[in-house]
């Protein structure tokens, strides 16, 4: 009974030493993961701000911009400069397009990365930046943008989809599409030329995730 009770106890202090070492490589293996992407953002903010320095763009236009329901006229003195100096967007692509052998590409910089409003960009690119941005699907950008125009759009219309049966159409469904206005939308629309453009990765980056490194806040 004795040995049983030994025998018992040591596979206990076995089991808790393991335990206790699997913890310790978790915890390990979770800060290099951590020491890992902190490099791997500064490395980012160093290529953008390179890329900034290059063509002196101006980091840091949304301090000048009211977070939560902003004027337009705050958006385009901060976009539009009196100094004529283009500034840093870090966007996603939404689509795009050609027309009259012109390339618009159509970028988005969404909240929170500005605050309480989406900014909608179409900025017109060349066929190199265009090649460079299909060659790198999905992934989130730094463009240096020299922006010309920028206005809010006081009405967006959303379509709710269903699905209906009407004894007239014998019983088959048929679509009905149902327009709904949003006075107060927070949706600003701007246009412009891309200077310059970087992949960045996959992964969002969001204006409060590289502020520290850019423009030292």
């Amino acid at each position: 009974m004795k040995t049983l009770t030994l025998i018992m106890a040591l596979l206990l202090i076995v089991v808790g030493c393991d335990r206790h070492n699997q913890e310790e490589e978790e915890e390990e293996d979770a800060e290099a993961e951590k020491e890992r992407l902190e490099k791997e953002l500064q490395a980012t903010a160093q290529r953008i701000q390179e890329l900034c320095s290059q063509y002196d763009a101006v980091t840091d236009w949304t301090q000048s911009v009211e977070r939560y329901d902003p004027y337009s006229i705050e958006l385009e003195e901060a976009l539009i400069r009196a100094d004529s100096r283009p500034v840093l967007l870090l966007v996603k692509v939404d689509n795009i397009t050609k027309k009259s052998d012109k390339y618009w590409v159509h970028f988005t910089l969404e909240a929170p990365s500005t605050g309480s409003y989406d900014t909608d960009f179409f900025l017109r690119c060349t066929p190199e930046q265009v090649k460079e941005v299909m060659r790198h699907r999905h992934q989130g950008y730094a463009v240096i943008a020299q922006v010309s125009e920028i206005k809010k759009i006081s009405y967006v219309f959303e379509a709710y989809g269903e699905v209906e049966f009407d004894p007239e159409h014998e019983g088959y469904p048929y679509p009905s599409v149902t327009l709904s206005p949003d006075p107060l939308s927070d949706l600003f629309i701007a246009k412009g030329t891309c200077s310059a453009l970087l992949p960045v990765g996959k992964k969002r980056l969001y204006w409060y995730e590289l502020s520290d490194l850019l423009i030292g806040k």
